[in-house]
């Protein structure tokens, strides 16, 4: 069995356009997911972005390659699981393998968060017959999944809009007897507007940067 660790990052965002190229405390907000993706591959693990094929996300891709960071760009805008289907083949994704997946606009995630919703996967979610574990921390948001589930969904014949967005929720939507949640945190801590992004940055600025 193989883990793969996925982020999904985008420049065209709706409610904050930009925002993941936007400078937090003197860095663009994807770089400090991106150090600890770099943390996670070191330390042997299959880690990639995926983003859109948008011409106009080339500073993300050209950051993950500095950073020596895979990065796949063919989902079209409205549809990452199309990006992410194509990026697990290409890394050599199949079946009893697992895939973590984490969204760029939350910079105070941590290879812990990771490693802990790994745990929780493996020990409580997958001993019960479960396939699919949500942490509920918003703003470090961690799912795992069974990657045949996953692939599963390129069979369905109507798909729906919020399904090809966010992937994983066709497994929620179809399979919720095979979906283990931990605790929805009350406080959100994602970045999804400027006073998030202000929010966030200020309090990164109070705990400083231990990425």
């Amino acid at each position: 069995m193989t883990v793969f660790i996925l982020t999904q990052v985008k420049l065209n965002s709706t409610r904050l356009p930009g925002k993941a190229m936007m400078l937090m405390n003197g860095k663009p907000m994807i770089q400090y997911q991106l150090e600890m993706l770099q943390q996670l591959k070191l330390a042997g693990n299959l880690v990639g972005v995926v983003s859109t094929n948008d011409p106009a996300e080339k500073p993300i891709l050209d950051m993950c390659r500095c950073m020596k960071i895979p990065s796949f760009t063919d989902s079209p805008v409205g549809n990452t699981y199309v990006g992410y289907t194509s990026a697990l083949k290409q890394m050599g994704a199949c079946n009893k393998d697992i895939v973590i997946r984490i969204t760029g606009d939350c910079p105070l995630l941590t290879k812990e968060d990771i490693e802990d919703a790994l745990v929780v996967y493996d020990y409580q979610a997958k001993k019960n017959g479960m396939k699919y574990y949500y942490n509920g921390f918003q703003g470090r948001d961690v799912e795992v999944f069974d990657y045949t589930l996953f692939t599963e969904y390129s069979t369905v014949l109507e798909k729906r809009d919020r399904w090809n967005e966010h992937a994983p929720t066709y497994i929620r939507d179809t399979y919720p007897e095979l979906c283990y949640y931990g605790k929805m945190t009350e406080i959100k801590l994602s970045v999804d507007t400027q006073e998030e992004f202000d929010k966030v940055s200020q309090l990164i600025c109070c705990i400083g940067d231990t990425k």
